[in-house]
């Protein structure tokens, strides 16, 4: 069932990378050298910010339950504008969390305005350093080449 399921949702993922923004494919929006390109702008990322937040706080009551105390270790993989990792640190939900993204310059951007140095590169597809008790990954799959690898990993 859950198979079946996963099954599923990747394939919606392959039909999503068909629609466009602007003039080229989702997929392709979200390349690195677009995504850290449009990030160089600190403007882009802030305007960034208030849309993730929206999504953030619709899911956050989901993300909350499912984190079972102070000592449970947090990961967004794929945190982008870091809206989440923020909201859990500021309501002290863990002492462990952490984000990571591939783009560079989002990562920079995140540590500067949050002033938290608890964010880092990372290849969704490497294998990571460190084990964690919860790791979240939202809105990041359906922008991937192999989302299958990724999960796996």
């Amino acid at each position: 069932m859950v198979t079946r399921m996963i099954k599923k949702i990747f394939d919606t993922f392959r039909q999503q990378k068909n629609k466009t923004k602007g003039n080229i494919s989702a997929f392709e929006y979200n390349k690195l050298e677009n995504v850290n390109r449009l990030n160089s702008d600190k403007n882009h990322f802030l305007d960034s910010m208030q849309i993730d937040s929206r999504f953030i706080e619709y899911i956050y009551p989901l993300i909350k339950a499912n984190i079972k105390d102070r000592e449970s270790s947090v990961l967004d993989v794929g945190c982008g504008t870091g809206i989440l990792v923020n909201k859990l640190v500021l309501e002290n939900i863990s002492q462990y969390v952490y984000g990571c993204d591939f783009s560079v310059e989002k990562i920079e951007l995140c540590k500067e305005i949050y002033n938290n140095e608890d964010y880092f590169v990372h290849d969704i597809y490497a294998p990571l350093n460190d084990s964690y008790d919860v790791i979240i990954c939202t809105e990041v799959l359906e922008h991937l080449k192999n989302p299958e690898d990724a999960v796996h990993n």
